[in-house]
């Protein structure tokens, strides 16, 4: 059976994944449904050579295959958590594309599979003011040699305008001083629609994210509230036709001038131009029509570097006379007459720069948008022509709007019939909403970018007490995310409901450790010849549980602090214990030892008479203090949750004071 899964199917779970992140109500202690705790890892810091052949630390092999087998490989491998928040740590992203000269860019279009894909350039992020701008159109195909920036007008930031290039532009949205700081990558641009929604918005106010907008998105709350639904900005052309005549495109574009829209006063001596913009005079031009009456039936469309376009609709043309009391105006010879006239903005001087023109056929779009009774209103256009009488532009001169469906054909004006024919066109309509009011759907942001900021040991954790959770030495080489995993403490794997019966609670707080730490040599029998070193392979010489060292921590809140991972137990299943003596097996190196040869004595093992090195397994004076903390189990049961994303990396390297700022992407 024919189907299709649409755009909107990948926002809607891009959504539905951002809104997993929001904080449950249960404190961990009952099951999640629809929300969810998510952390981010790290781990892994073995070399790539010794896992992965063919590959090193300067060439990451892609993640294992998506099997059920390779999800405990990132549990083995895992060192450290830190808790993904809704709000603050994620976003929704669209693709990242810089505005640069000499490019062409992609211009919208409501029939084009690439959009709803993303997969095209219709709209630019402008790097100097971090504003995103949708092309509306490019100009045939032109190149874009003017930054939209320069066109752009805080004034009427919501209206689409055209920059000198021919290219025609419309501001969604502003990039915050947040959202470049925390999720601007080289790739994507962090999206975020505003919603009439209840929230806290700029200074604390409470409204809708519409009303009252966060800092840093006045300009995009104006511009939602304010599009407008089923506008036509553009149109396209599938065949120009043939055989139109009433056109200015015999005539070169610096000669299409108004020279303007009247002469001085006949007497009187006031030197008054007539103030009228229905009659407008032409400068002389190769290839402008001067027959009586070539041009009626025909549009003219003006502007200048003021105001924005005018059009309107030839009534008659050529040597006309123009007589409105108290002005008299005989015998222009390159003169158009309008009905009706254009705004009164539209008057021009004699002599006053950059007025120019464009005259073509008219343009009829109709549809279901509104329209009014006399025919006013709705969406109309341009034609611009070739000098073979081919129609190579249309151009909206207002869009009109609630359009669904539209269809668009060439006709004549007072009385007199088009000349050309085989014009096959389609108005372009704005998206649901029109353009600007949904910027995250209209871009394609169904990526979601999540940011966390890693700074040495991290900060303690209140729930759990423990501080320094983060390796402040070695390497790490995955990055990932878990679901809803468990908490070791209180685990029962024979409940399988949580938080039955106080069991099986749900991971909330954070940072957390997922290595093992022992403490060693720094009580009582201080006794062995080895110092650990990060990568050493251990073994335990009483529990026979194995392990790699991540660092040996020597800070005063964690001194002796052994930090291990990768720990397979002994064949009967257990780790290493609190009182055993832990041995070398093989340094970063790959250098040997045998049993007794090197190792460290776990706190557990106390005696206050410093007993000989030889002292048997178990034996002498215990004297140690229960009050002290040995071993520090992983804060997470291995195994449970979902592991919902794994990364491979070149290795990143910790210190104390760095900082890493880690951001992933993922494409629904």
């Amino acid at each position: 059976m024919p189907a299709l899964v649409t755009s909107n199917f990948r926002i809607v779970n891009a959504k539905a994944f951002v809104d997993s992140f929001e904080e449950p109500e249960n404190g961990g202690r009952d099951t999640v449904v629809g929300q969810s705790y998510v952390y981010l890892f790290i781990g892994k810091i073995l070399s790539w050579d010794k896992t992965h052949a063919g590959y090193s630390d300067s060439l990451a092999p892609p993640p294992d295959g998506d099997v059920q087998g390779n999800e405990f490989i990132p549990w083995r491998d895992m060192i450290a958590l830190d808790r993904v928040i809704a709000n603050t740590d994620i976003s929704f992203a669209a693709k990242r594309y810089d505005w640069t000269s000499g490019e062409i860019y992609d211009q919208y279009d409501d029939q084009d599979p690439q959009i709803t894909k993303a997969t095209s350039k219709y709209y630019v992020y402008e790097t100097t003011s971090n504003r995103v701008f949708k092309c509306l159109d490019n100009n045939e195909a032109a190149i874009s040699t003017v930054n939209p920036k320069e066109g752009y007008s805080d004034v009427a930031k919501h209206l689409p305008f055209v920059t000198s290039d021919g290219y025609r532009w419309k501001y969604m949205c502003t990039v915050s001083t947040d959202q470049y700081v925390k999720w601007l990558t080289t790739n994507y641009i962090p999206i975020l629609t505003l919603n009439a929604i209840p929230g806290s918005g700029e200074g604390g106010g409470i409204g809708t994210q519409l009303t009252n907008p966060p800092g840093g998105f006045a300009d995009q709350a104006f511009v939602q509230k304010n599009a407008n639904t089923g506008t036509i900005e553009t149109y396209f052309i599938s065949s120009g036709g043939s055989g139109f005549t009433k056109h200015s495109g015999g005539v070169a574009l610096e000669n299409r001038i108004v020279q303007t829209t009247g002469q001085t006063l006949t007497s009187g001596g006031l030197g008054t131009p007539v103030s009228t913009t229905d009659f407008f005079s032409l400068a002389p031009a190769d290839g402008l029509l001067i027959g009586q009456d070539d041009y009626k039936g025909s549009a003219i469309f003006v502007s200048n570097n003021t105001h924005q376009k005018g059009v309107g609709w030839i009534v008659a043309s050529g040597t006309l006379d123009y007589d409105t009391s108290p002005f008299n105006v005989t015998g222009q010879q390159r003169a158009v007459l309008l009905d009706p006239g254009l705004a009164p903005e539209y008057f021009v001087e004699d002599g006053e720069p950059g007025v120019k023109y464009e005259i073509g056929p008219i343009i009829e779009v109709t549809g279901d948008g509104l329209r009014n009774t006399d025919g006013s209103g709705g969406a109309n256009a341009y034609a611009i022509c070739t000098q073979s009488g081919e129609i190579n532009q249309i151009n909206a001169w207002t869009s009109g709007n609630n359009y669904t469906t539209a269809t668009v054909s060439v006709i004549g004006s007072h009385g007199v019939s088009p000349t050309g024919i085989g014009l096959q066109a389609r108005a372009i309509i704005a998206p649901p909403g029109g353009h600007g009011s949904d910027p995250g759907t209209e871009l394609g942001a169904f990526n979601v970018v999540i940011a966390k900021t890693l700074t040495g040991p991290g900060i303690l954790n209140t729930v759990t007490g423990v501080d320094r959770n983060f390796p402040i030495s070695n390497q790490y080489r995955t990055v990932g995310l878990v679901r809803n995993p468990y908490l070791k403490d209180g685990y029962d794997a024979t409940e399988l409901a949580p938080a039955t019966g106080g069991k099986n609670w749900y991971a909330n707080s954070s940072p957390l450790h997922q290595s093992t730490w022992i403490t060693a040599n720094t009580d009582f029998g201080k006794f062995g010849n080895y110092i650990p070193a990060e990568d050493d392979d251990i073994k335990g010489r009483t529990s026979g549980a194995t392990g790699r060292i991540i660092e040996y921590n020597t800070s005063s809140s964690a001194s002796g602090r052994i930090n291990i991972t990768n720990i397979t137990a002994n064949s009967s299943g257990g780790t290493f214990m609190f009182n055993e003596q832990i041995g070398l097996v093989k340094n970063k190196d790959g250098e040997t030892y045998t049993d007794g040869e090197k190792y460290v004595t776990a706190n557990g093992w106390a005696d206050s008479r410093e007993p000989p090195e030889h002292l048997p397994l178990g034996g002498g004076n215990l004297a140690f203090d229960e009050n002290s903390q040995v071993i520090y189990e992983p804060d997470l049961q291995p195994y449970t949750g979902d592991i919902l994303y794994i990364e491979h990396r070149t290795p990143i390297t910790r210190s104390e004071d760095q900082a890493e700022d880690i951001k992933i992407v993922i494409e629904f």
